[in-house]
């Protein structure tokens, strides 16, 4: 567009042009246009190391992120012998296969730990030869307390020596059938069975492992008669709630005492036809 006003300019001596609503007159001495050729010298880099979005600290945040978790105050342990903390305890919930420790040694209180060297050197020396890393707990806090540590560090499994490992319980004749063993505690429930302590390792080596065998599984094989006891009864109040809540018993009672009026010749007969009706 430009050559043709420079070509209309020359012929004519001048052109006319329109901006904005007003026209200019250019002479041709006002107009020249060109062609030229610029040569430009660039230099092409192609970066030799690329730093990816993508790395180990981003994959270890989204691993925290799913794991972390806050207990709530009905499942804090106090009955150990702590006041208990306002703050609720957090817990990392590493799967037991991918935690970097799988279990946490613990005294029941500092009057243990000048009797227990031996069975923890030989404790110690098993949980290795299972390939199992571990950590003592000695300080002089409440054993709740030490708990909810092991929790914050995401260990899976605690072991608690006490007076009855020993064989020097309150109780003489309970203490001597539990002399040898000890609790093994599991992070998530905070369920707690006692086992033999020279079981725990293996036990614990398949519970970490690929084995088969559940937490769920070795709680129900050990379960003290007073937890059945409880499952048991806490399944008969359930039970009866709902047997309440749909009216069950006042329809039953109803239905039996008109049996007991009627005494038909096919009591089973009649309840059915009774309850239908209702």
């Amino acid at each position: 567009e430009l050559q043709k006003l420079e070509a209309t300019a020359k012929e004519a001596g001048q052109v006319k042009i329109t901006v904005e609503g007003d026209e200019f007159e250019l002479t041709a001495e006002l107009i020249e246009c060109e062609t030229v050729t610029e040569k430009q010298h660039v230099e092409v880099y192609t970066p030799n190391v690329i730093e990816p979005s993508f790395g180990i600290d981003r994959i270890l945040t989204a691993v925290y992120e799913h794991i972390f978790f806050v207990r709530s105050a009905a499942e804090e342990e106090k009955g150990k012998g702590d006041k208990g903390d306002k703050q609720k305890p957090g817990v990392l919930a590493f799967p037991p296969e991918m935690a970097p420790y799988k279990v946490i040694i613990l005294p029941l209180d500092m009057r243990v730990v000048p009797q227990y060297g031996e069975m923890l050197a030989e404790l110690r020396t098993e949980l290795a030869a299972h390939g199992l890393q571990y950590k003592v707990d000695e300080s002089g806090a409440g054993i709740g307390r030490r708990y909810a540590r092991a929790d914050e560090l995401g260990i899976p499994f605690a072991i608690t020596i006490d007076f009855d490992t020993l064989g020097q319980g309150q109780d003489a004749s309970k203490s001597s059938e539990l002399k040898g063993t000890a609790t093994l505690r599991e992070r998530d429930s905070t369920e707690q069975i006692r086992l033999p302590l020279a079981d725990i390792p293996g036990l614990i080596a398949k519970l970490c492992g690929a084995h088969w065998l559940t937490w769920s599984q070795l709680a129900a094989a050990h379960a003290t008669d007073a937890k059945v006891a409880d499952d048991k009864a806490g399944a008969s109040a359930d039970m009866m709630d709902y047997l309440k809540q749909h009216a069950i018993p006042n329809k039953l009672n109803a239905a039996v005492n008109k049996l007991a009026e009627a005494k038909p010749a096919d009591p089973i007969k009649f309840l059915i036809d009774e309850l239908a009706k209702q």
